[in-house]
């Protein structure tokens, strides 16, 4: 397939000119690899104006993360079709970040500057867009919280909880949870019933990861995950601070 991709000095290049002429659309010009039929990018433009009809309806809400996984689940069915001709886009481009430059300049960029407004407005903003650190790259971080739980059949789970950056960045995509659904599946829910504020998460989160070194936890099955879950959970409880 071939896929466009944008080298990091482009993507930075437009990036301060987008910056600076917020009216304006840049000349962007891509650079097509691969071999084989180009890949289709009308999903991904029906999924871009997607976010951006979210951005309009979510201008005054103070926690963004759940807009981030609605958004999540329109990318990932934009990336992963599962009831159109089109093919799966393929791994290799997934993993190339520089297919994640290109998106987040020319598609996604209004979305991603929304979400990050601070450190757009600070300059720190080429950790969001690079496509280099899957925690920090908005639309990197957007699919893998969908494929966590196991693809477009579970995406409605991925903006289930309110006020959760820490629990998705650091405690799924981060670490080996984010190759089990049926765990991600069940620490979400569980999460969403009993909400273990900051603290006790990442007690509850560094149990987990322990457990990983005696057991593949990706091999379990839903019940087998939530009754491992809510063991780990034991002497856990909820305290007065929030998680930001």
């Amino acid at each position: 397939m071939r896929y466009p991709t944008l080298t990091l000095s482009a993507c930075r290049e437009l990036a301060e000119e987008r910056l600076n002429s917020p009216d304006h659309q840049p000349n962007i010009e891509a650079q097509w690899i691969g071999e084989g039929n180009e890949l289709n990018l009308g999903h991904l433009k029906e999924a871009s104006n997607r976010c951006s009809k979210l951005i309009d309806e979510n201008r005054s809400v103070s926690d963004k993360d759940p807009i981030e996984g609605e958004a999540a689940k329109h990318l990932y069915n934009a990336l992963r079709p599962a009831h159109e001709i089109d093919m799966p886009v393929p791994v290799p481009v997934l993993d190339d970040p520089g297919f994640w430059r290109y998106l987040s300049i020319d598609y996604f960029w209004d979305f991603i500057a929304w979400r990050e407004k601070k450190p757009f407005e600070n300059g720190n903003h080429m950790k969001y867009i690079d496509g280099r650190n899957q925690a920090e790259c908005v639309l990197l971080r957007m699919f893998l919280r969908v494929a966590a739980l196991g693809g477009a059949e579970h995406a409605d789970l991925a903006y289930h909880l309110p006020r959760a950056i820490d629990f998705w960045r650091s405690h799924v995509i981060r670490v080996r949870t984010a190759t089990a659904p049926t765990l991600t599946r069940a620490m979400v829910k569980q999460q969403a019933a009993d909400r273990l504020m900051t603290s006790d998460l990442r007690e509850f989160a560094k149990r987990v990861n322990r457990t990983w070194s005696n057991m593949l936890l990706n091999l379990h099955s839903q019940p087998e995950a939530e009754d491992l879950l809510r063991e780990l959970r034991t002497g856990l409880g909820n305290h007065d601070e929030e998680q930001h």
